[in-house]
């Protein structure tokens, strides 16, 4: 199976620390992150050089993201054509999590203060080149253990799909481009999902160890830190945990019946109150599927109830970042009273909470408005402009799911099976689905769309991320969903995404409005 295939896999079933959220870029003058980080005390720079090859083409790119203390994917597309962006800073006094996007979906941990230059691949050398301030022989291991774990596991991964995918399917997957290789991982995801909770449990449970034996023997022979192997076990745990917690959630959805080992990990007191492994994006992740879990097993519904059960069985940082995070799915504007909540919640704990939700509220008071974009031009598969404004209007009457992909974002294309089969079950209902490409080439978007069959309600967006549309929306990160309702008015800036049932349900109840 190929090192492309393997690492998407990776990303759907293993919780990696993008993939559950999505790919971004953002325009460095207009990086919200970045200025709320300058309201709050003093944080370290991580600095990252990116030095090109003079004598390759310009067409060269790196593409970074990571996750920042507010949940949100933070990404720089760096060109080798455009010099402005050969210099990133990255405020924290953390460990940050940095992910590779461009071939090989890598992870890099890299520290406070540590500058970081770093070379794009080539076709002899196709991972990244970082090379580190902190020049020591263990920093240098540690910038490419999760290459060679990539290669560890790509066997594991390749077993598994031999061992999941029928014979007919085994036999397809070959010669169909990328498209092929995801149709391969969701068959595979399927299949993790009809398994047994049990079976399913111990696919995880083994998936731990063989990680925890390949760290141990890699320190052997290539030592690392301390530090940096207390935080890659936290990972590893943090993924195997949030793993189980989906397994259990299936299960409960289905009324399934637990074995002894499966029920007692359901009812023992999770190891997820830890204020050393907040900054661990998969922590997050495990941490909302625990409670995801938990409040639909013991009925906890309202806001105000979660809110109290968090702060009766944690502590802080943990219990102020899940309550920031619930003031941050709202999608509505505050009350005089909640807004006062907000700030008496967050003064002590994260000042930086309050600066972040009430931007939020901006945002939201301007779509009250429906002051959105009407400038932004959209261009079509024969070359053709148009105006967003324009496109809207042609559809009035009709609810219209944008969505916003690149050429470039995997798990924008791990969604599109699934957007693909909600189209056909609403397909005699007044829905369009339009999607709209940020790609920065007319050429990438228009080769993978017409790949994928998208040629209808297909669009590029000119200047992409850049474009007044995607500023307005503060689409920062894609797959990015925005609902539209009958009168063109914007019902849901930041809609569930295709795989989670929560979406139709919102389209048919704006087709009853």
């Amino acid at each position: 199976m190929g090192s492309q295939m393997y690492n998407k896999l990776k990303l759907l079933l293993i919780s990696t620390l993008t993939a559950l959220c999505s790919c971004s870029t953002n325009n460095k003058n207009e990086d919200r992150a970045a200025k709320l980080e300058d309201s709050a005390s003093a944080h370290s720079n991580i600095t990252i050089n990116a030095q090109f090859n003079p004598n390759e083409t310009k067409e060269q790119e790196i593409n970074l993201n990571y996750i920042d203390d507010f949940g949100d994917t933070q990404s720089f597309i760096i060109s080798a054509a455009d010099t402005s962006m050969h210099k990133i800073e990255i405020k924290s006094d953390h460990p940050v999590f940095v992910m590779d996007w461009t071939k090989n979906q890598t992870y890099y941990i890299l520290y406070p203060n540590e500058k970081i230059t770093i070379k794009p691949s080539t076709a002899k050398e196709p991972f990244l080149k970082l090379n580190s301030s902190l020049n020591s022989d263990s920093r240098k291991n540690e910038l490419t253990f999760f290459r060679e774990l990539g290669q560890f596991e790509k066997s594991e991964s390749s077993d598994f799909i031999a061992s999941t995918l029928s014979k007919k399917n085994r036999e397809n997957k070959g010669g169909a481009g990328n498209s092929g290789n995801l149709i391969a991982i969701m068959q595979s995801a399927r299949e993790i999902n009809r398994k047994s909770p049990e079976d399913a449990y111990v696919f995880f449970q083994n998936k731990y160890k063989n990680r925890i034996i390949f760290l141990r023997d890699y320190d052997s022979k290539h030592p690392v830190s301390e530090k940096f192997t207390q935080i890659v076990e936290q990972l590893f745990l943090s993924d195997l945990e949030y793993s189980i917690y989906r397994v259990l959630e299936n299960a409960e959805a289905k009324n399934l019946k637990l074995n002894d080992e499966l029920s007692g990990f359901a009812s023992r007191p999770p190891r997820i109150d830890s204020a050393n492994r907040l900054f661990i994006p998969s922590y997050r992740n495990q941490l909302n599927k625990y409670l995801d879990y938990i409040f639909k097993k013991s009925g906890i519904s309202s806001a105000q109830d979660k809110m109290e059960f968090i702060s009766k069985n944690f502590t802080n940082p943990t219990s102020s970042y899940y309550h920031f995070s619930q003031y941050k799915i709202r999608k509505d504007l505050f009350s005089a009273k909640e807004a006062e909540q907000v700030r008496r919640t967050f003064k002590d704990s994260d000042p930086r909470y309050i600066a972040y939700l009430m931007e939020n509220q901006k945002f939201y008071a301007e779509l009250a408005n429906n002051s959105v974009s009407k400038n932004t031009q959209l261009y079509n598969f024969n070359r053709s402009q148009s105006s967003f404004e324009g496109l809207i209007q042609s559809y009035n009457g009709k609810v219209i799911l944008l969505d916003f992909w690149a050429s470039w974002c995997v798990p924008c294309k791990i969604d599109l099976p699934f957007s693909k089969k909600l189209h056909e079950e609403l397909k005699n209902e007044k829905v369009e689905f339009v999607y709209l490409s940020l790609d920065a080439k007319r050429a990438d978007w228009h080769q993978d769309a017409e790949r994928l069959g998208l040629k209808h309600n297909s669009y590029l967006v000119d200047k992409g991320f850049n474009s007044i549309l995607a500023k307005n929306l503060k689409i920062n990160s894609i797959p990015r969903y925005v609902l539209i309702d009958k009168k063109g008015k914007i019902a849901d800036p930041d809609a569930p995404r295709p795989n989670d049932h929560k979406l139709k349900k919102k389209v048919v109840e704006l087709l009853k409005l």
